[in-house]
């Protein structure tokens, strides 16, 4: 046990003894490990490593709210022997088909979308709260702006879904994508200014804003039905793997 570190929480914003808070979540990273490795995947490495993204951050009160819905989504990722989110909707009948892909009905299918979000959006927030040590000198963080407080706010019960943002949930069905996790970066080429992260078969995409009202009805959250959408990501998943390899240097145990 080394020795406490005390600090201001950046969530509750109250001077307390810090926890380890784990960038995407311990279990996450728990559950991509193969033997106690993971491989790890930055701009200039893609190494595997035991090591696991964490700082002192979190107060133990505001590691237990989010900690709480962190369990709610796990149980719906890809845990390698099935994938219970995957496994509902293939049993569902969808709402239609828009440019998202199959769009289906959270609500009818017993998925709590709001708690979904809250685990999606403590995971932007987190990456925009602290800039965080990968391998080596490299560093990941994100810039939310202005929506970093709001979504502070939701996170903490103190504020409602912020205006000004959607988030996008959308399960993969190729196989690729449900064994990533890729952290939050931000997403070029598009119109409205937008982030994305990747948890094990559950691409999250936050989209800030004012954009029009067909967007905002696409929100997991905002949405009459609570959406929830199914496609291939392969095409966005090799495209980001692609792009480390470019400017990556390989494990030699992953060549």
């Amino acid at each position: 046990m080394g020795k406490p570190v005390f600090g201001q929480c950046p969530l509750c914003l109250q001077q307390s003894e810090l926890e380890k808070s784990h960038y995407l979540g311990r279990a996450l990273h728990l559950l991509s490990q193969e033997n106690g490795e993971a491989v790890l995947m930055t701009p200039e490495r893609v190494q595997i490593t035991t090591r696991q993204l964490w700082a002192h951050l979190l107060c133990p009160a505001c590691e237990d709210i989010l900690g709480a819905n962190e369990s709610y989504a796990h149980q719906w990722i890809n845990r390698k022997d099935r994938f219970r989110l995957l496994e509902r909707m293939n049993l569902a009948m969808p709402m239609g088909r828009t440019l998202n892909g199959l769009e289906f009905s959270g609500t009818d299918i017993g998925v709590s979308t709001e708690r979904l979000a809250h685990f999606a959006l403590g995971i932007f927030w987190r990456a925009s709260a602290h800039t965080w040590r990968t391998l080596g000198l490299q560093t990941t963080s994100i810039d939310l702006g202005a929506f970093a407080e709001p979504i502070r706010l939701y996170l903490r019960g103190e504020g409602p879904f912020p205006d000004g943002i959607v988030l996008l949930t959308t399960v993969c069905t190729d196989y690729g994508s449900q064994g990533l996790v890729f952290a939050p970066s931000p997403m070029k080429g598009g119109v409205y200014p937008a982030f994305s992260a990747m948890v094990r078969g559950i691409k999250f995409t936050l989209v800030t804003g004012d954009v029009p009202e067909e967007i905002r009805q696409a929100c997991c959250v905002r949405s009459a039905r609570k959406a929830i959408f199914m496609r291939d990501c392969a095409a966005g998943s090799q495209h980001a793997f692609g792009h480390i390899h470019q400017t990556a240097v390989v494990d030699a145990r992953l060549e």
